[in-house]
């Protein structure tokens, strides 16, 4: 598997995962950027994403679920 991240749109990046010659859109956290840094052997994926209200987050991508990082564990 690859990761990184590809525009989607000028000027606009998504995360990515390639594998098994199909290319998937990881998608972001609300906003319109993320980028994929890392995968492990299970295929958990992480990288950072923009949230909606603009911050960057760190995020874990598993089972075709990004999970925001910077909130496991807060309160809202």
């Amino acid at each position: 598997m690859i990761v990184g991240a590809s525009d989607v749109s000028p000027g606009v990046a998504h995360a990515f995962a390639y594998s098994g010659g199909a290319m998937r859109d990881l998608g972001t956290l609300g906003g319109g950027y993320s980028a994929a840094f890392g995968v492990n052997d299970r295929g958990d994926i992480v990288g950072e994403a923009e949230t909606a209200d603009g911050d960057v987050h760190a995020f874990l991508y598993r089972d075709a679920i990004m999970h925001d990082l910077t909130r496991i564990g807060t309160t809202p």
